[in-house]
């Protein structure tokens, strides 16, 4: 069985005395994967995992173990103390004998006593100390070492030769007008130079003499990403257009810096669909030319540097899109025929050399552009597709066909406990990145989602929102596909959903449960505990009534308040009600419980603090006053004996059981949204419809 494992994954190594590393860390995360904040910004979409908190009862964090067919690239950020710490001079030794040469990229930050051991003197490390780089610049120029190396990876896989050498340097085209873009691509082509590793292709030193100047020109776009100088006489210049044109024919990376300062008679119509910067130098000062002067060259130096660091980064983006799509070719066979974009298709890519032959099928990154687009390039493209369609587009749903449209999934999530997640080798970043991820493909799918979770400023559901507003945008379908349901003791006192809201969410207020109405009225705040857990279950078995499948992960296993954790409650009522269920267990928590419980490797309930032994103890009194008994009540115990006589064949969700058993242990984000969506692609042509709720026999 092919799986859809990545096909890179970046770790991020630190001691973990080390200060800023956790800092650094996370904008590393940020740079290479995606902006956990913003779901919505493009992403490149590297996995990235963090090595540094040592294990429970160990001094070294989880090991790094390259996995087949996956690049693993290791970013090491070296302080003191690391070179001091005996046990991680041989976590680090043993790490460089596993990885291949130029898998490694150290960014030493302080002097390093005593050395890292013999491989490591031999990097050439990239060396950020505070008395050459200020503290203030080195993440940009550690991210910008990190995206030139990492692409030149991708692109060509290091010679290895005697002296290994190492591959290549990205190679930069400046396109401009000399008539007024001349000053400043001289000053960028030196930036290049001196700041950079990067080589540069500059009409005026790069074509010789003597040999046809438009196959020289021709052949340097080819082979490099294209950075446009755009001015006001840009686009009456026949060859910078020719450029354009060559460069969005061979899918090369372009990056428009916009200086345009009084106006263009026509803007070019093929310059757009691409990454752009907007230029103006500073006014100039007439009773201080001096200072004019010096303003214009700091200006224009800190523009050459964010035009140079975003044209890596796209040369990154595109070398990782095309190196994912070529790794996926295993699990959809279409792709070896596809044309791979490494931007969304416009009416310029549709263009293709064979007239009369139907067009093939595009695979651009995510997220899929609107319809309004789709419409127009349609009657000249063959598919268009991104990733996160690929699933459905190969059980024989159009990309504008909604998989899940009559669906309604619940997903219940939560952070695990902090220890666990270090022992798994993961971090907070991981399990909320898929979380997000899991819940743009259902989305772009069609799906409505379930969720009971509460309605603070910047928490999932906010996430959450921002999704729905991007998918209601790109699919045409209605609003309201989020329902947020809140039980009854947290919805008391708040006011209405804003109009905003009101658009993309549907709050649901469960009602409060009937065995709470006594004669003296409903419950008054401060709520008991029993109150808060009776309310909490009735929210689920409300919820569980509205959904027709359920997406399970994380949720906490020991610190939880309820008579169970939610995720296991959650679980429970949607099997016994007999709908599907998918279990992602490779993250821990209580979810993790449950996969361990389900491969019949655990046969304990969890040990829990002394004092939370007795909340619930009291609690499980309260119940027995109120007289509710059995599985109302707060023992795991019962909740371990239901879930040991559970297989994944009682799961209902299309995957086969070896399917399964993957997604009960693994992290990989690809895999995961690979199986869901094809489990539900099975539900979903199976029947047409939503799998009905079936009382369990259990």
């Amino acid at each position: 069985m092919e799986r859809h494992t990545p096909s890179v994954v970046a770790y991020v190594v630190w001691h973990p005395s080390f200060e800023r590393g956790a800092s650094l860390a996370r904008q590393l995360f940020t740079f290479l994967n995606r902006d956990l904040e913003d779901p919505e910004a493009r992403a490149i979409g590297i996995p990235v995992y963090f090595r540094s908190a040592p294990l429970s009862g160990g001094a070294l964090p989880p090991d790094i173990t390259p996995a087949p067919d996956t690049l693993s690239f290791v970013i090491l950020l070296v302080d003191r103390r690391m070179g001091e710490d005996p046990r991680w001079r041989t976590y680090i030794e043993s790490l460089l004998a596993r990885l291949p040469t130029g898998h490694v990229l150290a960014c030493v930050f302080t002097r390093v006593t005593p050395e890292l051991g013999p491989a490591f003197g031999r990097l050439n490390s990239v060396r950020l100390l505070p008395d050459s780089v200020p503290e203030a610049e080195q993440p940009q120029r550690m991210l910008h070492e990190v995206s030139h190396a990492l692409s030149r990876l991708l692109l060509h896989p290091p010679q290895l030769p005697l002296g290994q050498l190492p591959p290549p340097a990205i190679s930069l085209f400046v396109s401009h007008a000399k008539r007024d873009g001349l000053r400043f691509a001289e000053a960028l082509r030196g930036y290049i130079l001196s700041h950079t590793q990067g080589g540069v292709f500059f009409d005026t030193t790069h074509i010789a003499p003597g040999f046809p100047f438009d196959v020289q020109i021709f052949t340097g776009i080819a082979r490099s990403a294209l950075i446009v100088i755009k001015t006001d006489a840009y686009a009456s210049r026949e060859w910078c257009l020719r450029e354009v044109i060559e460069a969005k024919r061979h899918a090369r990376p372009i990056v428009v810096l916009d200086a345009v300062q009084k106006g263009e008679e026509r803007s070019f119509p093929y310059l757009g669909n691409v990454p752009t910067l907007r230029w103006m130098p500073p006014p100039e000062d007439p009773q201080d030319p001096v200072k004019s002067r010096e303003r214009l060259e700091q200006s224009t130096q800190e523009a050459c540097r964010a035009l140079v660091d975003l044209t890596v980064r796209e040369v990154l983006r595109a070398a990782f899109f095309t190196r994912e799509i070529e790794h996926l070719k295993a699990l959809y066979p279409f792709l070896a025929q596809a044309k791979v974009l490494p931007r969304p298709p416009e009416l310029l890519t549709a263009l293709h050399p064979e007239r009369g032959a139907p067009a093939p099928p595009v695979i651009y990154p995510d997220p899929p552009i609107g319809d309004e687009e789709l419409e127009v390039i349609a009657p000249y493209h063959g598919a268009a597709l991104t990733p996160v369609l690929l699933p459905g587009f190969l059980h024989g749903l159009k990309p504008q066909e909604p998989l899940l449209d009559k669906w309604t999934l619940g997903i219940s999530i939560g952070n695990p406990e902090p220890e666990e997640l270090t022992a798994l080798g993961l971090s907070e970043e991981n399990v909320r990145e898929v979380t997000i991820e899991c819940a743009r493909y259902l989305l772009a799918h069609g799906a409505r989602l379930a969720y009971g979770g509460n309605l603070s400023p910047g928490g999932f559901t906010e996430q959450l929102i921002t999704l729905v507003h991007r998918h209601n945008r790109a699919g045409g379908t209605p609003y309201r596909r989020l329902e947020n349901h809140l039980a009854w003791h947290l919805h008391q006192g708040l006011s209405e959903d804003s109009e905003d809201r009101a658009m993309s969410v549907q709050t649901v207020r469960v009602s409060l449960p009937e065995d709470l109405r006594s004669s003296g009225g409903e419950p008054r705040p401060p709520f008991d505990a029993y109150t808060r857990t009776r309310c909490m279950t009735a929210m689920r078995e409300h919820m569980n009534s509205a959904v027709h499948a359920r997406v399970v992960l994380g949720g906490k296993l020991v610190n939880y308040s309820g008579r169970w954790p939610g995720i296991i409650e959650e679980a429970y009522l949607l099997l016994k009600a007999g709908k599907p269920l998918f279990l992602l267990g490779g993250f821990g928590g209580a979810a993790g419980w449950l996969a361990r419980v389900v491969r019949q490797e655990m046969q304990e309930v969890p040990v829990l603090p002394q004092a939370r032994q007795q909340d619930l103890a009291d609690l499980g009194g309260e119940y027995a006053r109120h007289g509710r008994q059995g599985l109302e009540g707060t023992d795991l115990t019962e909740a371990l004996a239901f879930f040991r006589q559970v297989s994944p064949s009682d799961f209902r969700n299309g995957l086969e059981p070896a399917e399964n058993d993957i997604l009960l242990r693994t992290t990989s984000l690809s895999e995961i949204l690979s199986l869901l969506i094809k489990g539900f692609a099975r539900l979903a042509s199976g029947s047409g419809e939503p799998v009905a709720g079936r009382k369990s026999s259990r």
